[in-house]
C-alpha cells in the first residue's frame, strides 16, 4: 500500500504541476488558495475511493485462491470473510489514502506564485522542488519493493533448500491407515498387540502390499513420548540427562521406509521374549552415550531407572519430526509395549495400487468390523504438508512482490513519460542547437534512472536491516545473502531502465522547426 501511495502521489504530483498554469489562471480571475486545494484533495479522495472500490472487488476474487490453497492447519481460514468491518476498514484506507496521496500537490498548488507563472507562461513540471519531490517517490517506491523482493527471494530460496532435504525415508508407495481399537474390548496393552498382530496379518495377506508395519507416530510429527535417555551408569541427576523421543514401531518399520540400519539388526519377532526389551537407537543417540564406543548390546533407561532397554541396532539419523531442524535422539521400541488408545499401520505397495485403501479398510474390518478407521493417506501426503506452510509463504511473498515490482515500473514509467511530453520544447531546442536526438534520449533515461538507482541503493540498505528479523524465519539461507540482495538489485535496476527508455521513446520523435513553430 506504501508502494501504490507513493506512486499515486507522484503521478499526482506531475499532473498537478502540468496544471500550475490552469490553477494560476483561475487564481487570477478569482478563485480562492482554499477552493484550488480542495479541488485536488477532492479528485485525489474521488480516485482512491474508485481505486479502493476496484481493490474490494479484486480482493474478493483473491480471497477465495488465499482460501483454497492455504494450509490446512492455518487456524480460522474458512472464517474469513469480506464482511461490513472489512468494507469498512477499505473505505478507511482508501479515503485516508486519498488524503494522504492529495497533500504533496495540493501543497504545490497552494504555494504557487500566480504571477511568475502566468509571466513564464510554463507547466512547472522542470520546477526543482517539484523534480525533486518526484525523484524522491520515485526513490522510495523503488527502495521498498527492492526490500519486499529480497525478501521474497530469501523465502523462494529457503523453500528450494527444504526441498533438497533428504527427509531419511522414502515416502513413495508408502501409506498409512490410522486405526484405533474399541477401549472396553482391548483395556491393555497385550490385548491391543493381539489384535495389531491380526491386523498386520490381514495386511500382509494382501497381493499388493510388499511390507507392513505399526507405529505409533507417522514421521514429520509430534512425539506423544518424550522421555530421558541415560547410561545406567550415569549417576547426573535428571536435569543434566538428555531426553530422546520414543516412537514404537514394528519389526518391519525401518525395511517399510527403507530407512537404512547403519549398525546392528532392526527389531525382530523373536524380541518379545526377551528379558530386557529391545530398542533401535538413532546415530546422534548412540553418539551422545556412546561417543566412539560400539553402543550395540549396551543397557540405557528412561526417566524410570527400572526401565531398561538393550540397544540392537543404531539406525542413520534422518528427520523424525520436521525437515528443518535437526532430528531429535530417537529410540524405537517394538510396538507390543504400546499402551496408547491408536496406532498407525504403515504399508508398502508393489507398484501402483489405486484399491489398496478399500482393501486395507476391508482388512482391519474383517478382524473387528467396530474399529475406528481413518482416511488411508499416502505418506507422500505428509511430507507435502510438512512443506505446505513454507509453499504458502513463498507465493504470498512472491505475489506481493511482482505487485510491487509491477507498481514501481508503471510508475517509472509514468512518471518519465509525463515528463518528456511536458519537456517537448527543451528537448526541441537541445536538438535545433546541434544535440542529436540519441543524446537527448540518453539525457532522459539517465535522468529518469538516477532515483531508481538511489533506491536501489537505500532498498538494498534496508533488506540488510531487516535480515536479523528475518534470521530465524529462513532455512539454510543467510538473512543478508550477497547473491539474493545482487540479483534483485540487478532486475530492478533492468525493469526500471527498461520503462524509463519506454517512456522516454516520445524523445526520439523530434520535429525541432515544427514544434518552434508551434511555440
Amino acid at each position: 500500500m506504501l508502494i501504490a501511495c507513493a506512486n499515486l502521489a507522484n503521478l499526482s504530483l506531475t499532473r498537478a504541476l502540468g496544471r500550475m498554469r490552469e490553477a494560476a489562471v483561475r487564481s487570477a480571475l478569482g478563485a480562492s488558495r482554499a477552493r484550488l486545494v480542495g479541488r485536488v484533495v477532492l479528485e485525489q479522495i474521488l480516485l482512491a475511493c474508485a481505486g479502493g472500490a476496484l481493490g474490494v472487488l479484486v480482493g474478493r476474487e483473491a480471497l477465495i485462491v488465499f482460501v483454497r490453497t492455504a494450509p490446512i492447519d492455518l487456524p480460522r481460514v474458512n472464517a474469513v470473510a469480506i464482511d461490513a468491518r472489512v468494507l469498512g476498514f477499505a473505505a478507511a484506507a482508501a479515503i485516508a489514502a486519498g488524503v494522504c496521496v492529495a497533500l504533496l500537490p495540493a501543497w504545490r498548488v497552494g504555494r504557487g506564485d500566480v504571477e511568475a507563472t502566468l509571466r513564464g507562461g510554463g507547466s512547472g513540471t522542470t520546477d526543482r522542488g517539484g523534480v525533486g519531490i518526484r525523484a524522491s517517490l520515485v526513490a522510495a517506491q523503488v527502495a521498498l519493493s527492492v526490500t519486499l523482493l529480497v525478501v521474497t527471494g530469501l523465502f523462494i530460496v529457503s523453500f528450494v533448500q527444504l526441498l533438497r532435504v533428504n527427509p531419511g525415508f522414502s515416502p513413495e508407495r508408502v501409506v498409512s491407515i490410522e486405526v484405533a481399537p474399541v477401549a472396553r474390548r482391548y483395556p491393555d496393552a497385550p490385548a491391543r498387540a493381539a489384535l495389531y498382530d491380526r491386523i498386520l496379518a490381514a495386511a500382509r495377506d494382501l497381493p499388493a502390499i510388499a511390507s507392513a508395519a505399526w507405529t505409533s507416530a507417522l514421521p514429520l510429527t509430534g512425539e506423544t513420548w518424550v522421555d530421558l535417555i541415560a547410561r545406567i551408569d550415569d549417576r547426573r541427576p535428571s536435569s543434566q540427562k538428555p531426553s530422546a523421543n520414543y516412537r514404537f514401531v514394528g519389526p518391519e518399520y525401518f525395511r517399510t521406509l527403507s530407512m537404512p540400519i547403519a549398525k546392528g539388526r532392526s527389531i525382530e519377532e523373536r524380541d518379545r521374549n526377551r528379558a530386557v526389551a529391545p530398542a533401535v537407537i538413532s546415530s546422534r543417540a548412540a553418539q551422545t552415550l556412546w561417543p566412539d564406543e560400539d553402543p550395540i548390546g549396551r543397557l540405557f533407561t528412561r526417566g524410570d531407572p527400572d526401565d531398561r532397554f538393550e540397544v540392537v541396532g543404531v539406525v542413520v539419523d534422518g528427520h523424525a519430526t520436521t525437515l528443518e531442524a535437526e532430528s531429535p535422539l530417537m529410540v524405537y521400541v517394538p510396538y507390543w509395549f504400546n499402551n496408547e488408545g491408536k496406532s498407525v499401520l504403515l504399508v508398502r505397495t508393489r507398484g501402483d495400487a489405486p484399491d489398496v485403501a478399500s482393501d486395507l479398510r476391508r482388512a482391519v474390518h474383517a478382524v473387528d468390523p467396530e474399529i475406528a478407521v481413518a482416511d488411508v493417506s499416502p505418506l507422500r501426503r505428509i511430507v507435502d504438508h510438512a512443506l505446505e506452510s513454507r509453499r504458502y509463504q513463498m507465493w504470498l511473498f512472491s505475489a506481493f512482490g511482482a505487485s510491487a515490482l509491477l507498481i514501481a515500473s508503471l510508475g517509472v514509467y509514468g512518471t518519465t513519460a509525463y515528463g518528456v511530453s511536458r519537456r517537448r520544447r527543451e528537448m526541441n531546442i537541445r536538438v535545433a542547437l546541434g544535440a542529436r536526438a540519441s543524446q537527448v534520449f540518453a539525457l532522459v533515461v539517465r535522468q529518469s534512472t538516477a532515483p531508481v538507482l538511489v533506491g536501489i541503493a537505500i532498498g538494498c540498505g534496508g533488506a540488510v536491516a531487516i535480515g536479523t528479523i528475518l534470521a530465524s524465519l529462513l532455512f539454510n539461507v543467510r538473512a543478508r545473502d550477497p547473491l539474493i540482495i545482487a540479483s534483485v538489485a540487478v532486475l530492478v535496476g533492468a525493469i526500471g531502465t527498461l520503462a524509463s527508455a519506454a517512456a522516454a521513446r516520445g524523445s526520439l520523435r523530434i520535429d525541432p522547426a515544427a514544434a518552434l513553430r508551434d511555440q
